[in-house]
């Protein structure tokens, strides 16, 4: 291979709220050194942050709804639940390692969901994040399963590569915590989970190590979730400390989540020395957490609801030869990162692929895309003895709700879960035609869902059925749903009726109702802009003020207070907030066209200018931004003609 190595690690769950503060106190030195050489930016979604959806679009480059993994279940009618985990055969879309086998580049998969069963190519070593989904109460009595590695010949090698967790030590947990001689380990199921992250961590570290060393391929995958298993259960205990935390709890669990970065980086050391000098390193996570007042308790993350202690963004880290210093990354998109890294392997993109080559980081731009084969071998499917444990594994981590008693149910939660992820995702995308025919699905399934029938209001809102959308906002009410949701949507179906009046008591209504949630935070935003339609800025103001005092960096709250001010004439804190709703994510083309509108009226032409033309180049043709730029020219032209009329009058009075 004429390229250098390619090393790509996610971090699943980092962030750099968590991390930056880190690194500046020098407790991640690896990393510290990684920032240094190369280039940093934030990675957005754009849409879901659910595990493992989003692991799968970073994976494939493409959307949740062309990749497939919406939910972390499928229906298994033959199988002895009557559901399974996703897995390998699932996936609409080959993963990015496939891609790079089939162009014949050595390459392996550690860690990944959604690999399992596991299979592969001569060139290409898969080894799924099932390999260390430990049962038994001891090494001895934990059966290695076969569909885990890919490879016959090295099963006995990775069998023996694995750590149970009984096996890990007080001295490997020790580091995590602070004052454990006030822990009483055998009965803290803390501890427990600790060791059980920690076992799982270094099982796939140890697998990921020695295919780097014996294999030493050029593509080296790697996920690893040390950090959002223990964020999910020990965020909670971080200064500031929390209301329903106990002075103890805060004082012995408070820097578990620091060690879990602290233990990634000492990894990070290992990871780049077997890669060699001169290799290319490429670091993500899919997501953040939230922090502060905003961090869920374990119990509002049960049943499966784990990813509502997420925050957009996650991180992008590169560093190697041909990739920038110091260099920061704007607009990165999960679905981005795939086609870099075909790009940094200068080679072609595949048709399947929504995203592009993120230019600060490659200059090798495939011009054309093209169906490419993936190497996969062939799908096996998984053994039903399998089923259970890895379900139960899942369930652990938060990523699952507890399955009901019979196959029946658990077939129809199933089939719910997928049905509403997909109507979500529809309408994510403004697909609301699509959103209607996936809810009336899961109404024939299950007719008293409420969310269906608040969806079903958003989408009809959405397309102009205005009365269609209050019938069912009248059903989810009947079913017992009272929320600051219901007051929005209804103050959206009297907007669209001119009836203004009516809309904005609604409006008001949903604002005092929201809570102090990420969730609310949104609403609230959501709430400001339909107000600012309504020309009540005093009351927009307001609700992007509350959005703001709940989540600081919102940026749609950020972006709607610029507005306000824009349409106050108030040109200087319009542009304040504009700037600051951009350092939060730049991929916003709306935002940086309303941005050009503060020096537009402040004078300040080229600024103007600048940003009109970067939101044309994110979304090309639209109006707001086109808009921008005819009156730049109009002023242009005027200040032309005035010139001209100028010198003629002084060569008049010359003569």
């Amino acid at each position: 291979m004429t390229q250098p190595r390619l090393l790509w690690i996610n971090l699943q769950g980092a962030d750099w709220a968590l991390m930056q503060p880190l690194v500046d106190a020098g407790a991640l030195p690896r990393l510290a050194a990684l920032i240094e050489a190369g280039s940093i930016g934030k990675l957005f979604a754009g849409q879901s942050l659910r595990f493992p959806t989003a692991a799968m679009t970073l994976a494939t480059g493409a959307s949740p709804l062309r990749h497939g993994i919406v939910t972390p279940l499928v229906e298994d009618a033959s199988g002895p639940v009557g559901a399974r985990l996703v897995e390998r055969c699932d996936l609409g879309v080959p993963p990015v390692w496939e891609h790079v086998a089939a162009a014949g580049v050595s390459c392996a998969a550690v860690g990944w969901p959604v690999t399992y069963p596991a299979t592969g190519a001569d060139n290409l070593l898969v080894v799924s994040d099932s390999f260390t989904d430990a049962s038994g109460t001891a090494f001895e009595t934990w059966p290695f399963d076969p569909r885990t590695v890919f490879d016959l010949d090295l099963h006995a090698v990775f069998s023996d590569l694995r750590l149970h967790p009984s096996d890990v030590s007080a001295e490997m947990v020790l580091p995590f915590l602070d004052k454990p001689e006030t822990i009483d380990s055998g009965s803290d199921e803390r501890i427990v989970l600790l060791a059980r992250a920690l076992a799982r961590t270094l099982t796939l570290h140890g697998a990921a190590t020695w295919i780097a060393e014996h294999r030493t391929p050029d593509f080296l995958a790697v996920n690893v979730d040390l950090v959002d298993f223990l964020s999910a259960t020990f965020l909670q205990y971080r200064a500031p400390r929390m209301g329903h935390v106990s002075r103890s709890d805060h004082a012995r669990f408070a820097n578990v989540v620091e060690g879990a970065y602290r233990t990634f980086d000492m990894m990070l050391a290992t990871y780049l020395e077997l890669a060699g000098e001169g290799a290319r390193v490429v670091l993500t996570s899919d997501h953040g957490h939230q922090k502060g007042a905003l961090r869920k308790r374990p119990a509002e993350m049960r049943g499966g609801k784990v990813h509502l202690a997420y925050r957009d963004p996650g991180i992008l880290c590169a560093a190697g030869p041909g990739i920038p210093e110091d260099r920061l990354v704007f607009g990165a998109l999960q679905t981005d990162v795939a086609p870099t890294l075909l790009a940094l392997l200068g080679l072609a993109l595949p048709s399947e692929m929504d995203g592009h080559p993120i230019a600060d980081l490659t200059t090798h731009v495939p011009s054309e895309r093209r169906g490419i084969p993936s190497a996969q071998g062939p799908a096996t499917a998984p053994a039903p003895e399998t089923v259970v444990p890895r379900l139960l594994a899942w369930t652990r981590a938060g990523y699952l709700p507890d399955l009901p008693g019979s196959c029946d149910a658990t077939r129809e939660m199933t089939v719910s879960m997928q049905l509403e992820a997909l109507a979500r995702l529809s309408i994510t995308a403004g697909a609301h035609g699509k959103a209607l025919a996936h809810l009336a699905e899961l109404l024939d399934l299950a007719p008293g869902n409420i969310n269906a029938h608040v969806l079903i209001a958003q989408s009809q809102i959405e397309l102009g059925q205005a009365e269609d959308a209050a019938t069912a906002l009248d059903i989810a009410e009947g079913l017992g749903s009272e929320n600051a949701m219901l007051d929005f949507l209804r103050g959206r179906i009297a907007q669209s009726r001119g009836d203004t009046e009516t809309a904005k008591a609604h409006f008001s209504r949903a604002a005092q109702k929201t809570e102090k949630t990420a969730e609310g935070s949104r609403l609230l935003a959501s709430i400001g802009w339909a107000q600012l339609r309504l020309t009540a800025h005093d009351a927009a103001s307001s609700s992007f003020e509350q959005a703001l005092s709940i989540d600081g960096a919102s940026t749609l709250a950020l972006g709607g207070l610029g507005t306000v001010h824009l349409g106050r004439k108030q040109f200087t804190q319009a542009l304040s907030y504009f700037q600051s709703a951009l350092k939060g994510a730049q991929h916003q083309p709306k935002v940086h066209a309303r941005r050009g509108f503060a020096p537009l009226g402040l004078g300040r032409l080229g600024e103007a200018r600048s940003a009109f033309e970067t939101s044309l180049s994110l979304a090309p043709g639209l109006e707001l931004a086109a808009e921008g730029v005819r009156q730049l020219d109009q002023i242009s032209a005027g200040t032309a003609i005035e010139a001209l009329l100028q010198n003629w009058r002084a060569a008049e009075m010359e003569a």
